[in-house]
């Protein structure tokens, strides 16, 4: 799956974006080679998902510090629950979704509307094991 290293950078993550910007456009090729069997294909770009996937290195306290002081750098000011990535799943692999193939959607509360690029190395993401 992509993520929106897809669609920004990562300041040390080369290899990450890399593969991230391939789905992207594999998605959209695949999209295009697809549609004429009436096959949609599209890519769900979460930005930061509370999950369990997340566990802290360092103590609980700190980790909610940092998670919190980066939900404030995201425009609508909230780390992502998986149950906003499942309904923009759940939309397009419905019939409401018929007319849409080759999309990328963003999930990630206007993240993207603004660089991480020039975020301080290790300072713009919380730290996890």
């Amino acid at each position: 799956g992509s993520s929106i290293a897809g669609w920004d950078l990562l300041s040390g993550g080369a290899g990450y974006v890399a593969s991230k910007h391939g789905v992207v456009g594999l998605t959209r090729v695949a999209a295009l080679d697809a549609a004429p069997y009436g096959i949609r294909v599209n890519a769900i770009c979460p930005g930061v998902i509370e999950t369990t996937l997340g566990v802290p290195v360092s103590g609980d306290g700190e980790f909610k510090s940092s998670v919190q002081h980066f939900a404030d750098r995201i425009p609508l000011r909230r780390i992502g629950q998986p149950d906003d990535v499942a309904a923009a799943v759940a939309f397009l692999a419905s019939d409401e979704a018929r007319h849409v193939t080759g999309v990328d959607w963003l999930i990630d509360g206007g993240q993207t509307l603004q660089s991480w690029a020039n975020a301080p190395a290790g300072g713009a993401f919380p730290k996890f094991r």
